[in-house]
């Protein structure tokens, strides 16, 4: 669990419901992932780097340098995506070289991504738009206009859906 307040990650032994460590961060922090063998942590208010823990020794094992205001991450195509939402970038990380590969532009305000179907999909707040990304190409390959305050993304199936905050609804598009 992590506290933005404070700047911490609580891990919890899900056995016994109870907290087994603390882990010191930066206040401000984003959402939490895990992918490729590590817990992955967006530095959010104030940063430009996602922090990249080893699970087992609850160390950090790489700072890297992404856009400013990282929130969320997706993991997909050997690479973590992490979404920028300072400058409207998405930022590709190699998870063997902790290497940024790319930085991708998407419209205004990205706030939540996925990887599903071999596409990234970018949630922006700011024209209501859901970006898909090709791994392949690096480039947004289409985008699906839903309105609205979008704010996360998730794909289940050939279902894509979208949290929509100024509606308070989800809202389910088919994909083909």
């Amino acid at each position: 669990m992590l506290s933005q307040a404070d700047g911490t990650a609580s891990i919890v032994d899900l056995a016994t419901g109870t907290v087994d460590a603390t882990v010191q961060l930066q206040p401000g922090v984003g959402f939490a992932a895990f992918g490729a063998g590590s817990v992955w942590v967006p530095g959010f208010m104030g940063s430009s780097s996602v922090e990249r823990f080893d699970p087992s020794t609850r160390q950090s094992v790489a700072t890297i340098a992404v856009g400013k205001w990282p929130i969320e991450l997706a993991f997909g195509a050997g690479s973590a995506w992490v979404v920028n939402g300072g400058p409207g970038t998405i930022s590709r990380i190699d998870v063997a070289t902790n290497a940024v590969t790319a930085t991708i532009k998407v419209p205004a305000e990205p706030t939540g991504i996925t990887f599903a179907r071999g596409r990234v999909w970018v949630a922006s707040i700011v024209g209501g738009n859901v970006s898909a990304i090709d791994p392949r190409t690096n480039k947004i390959v289409g985008a699906i206009r839903i309105g609205g305050g979008l704010r996360d993304v998730a794909v289940s199936g050939r279902d894509l859906w979208v949290a929509d905050y100024d509606l308070g609804e989800a809202v389910r598009v088919k994909l083909r």
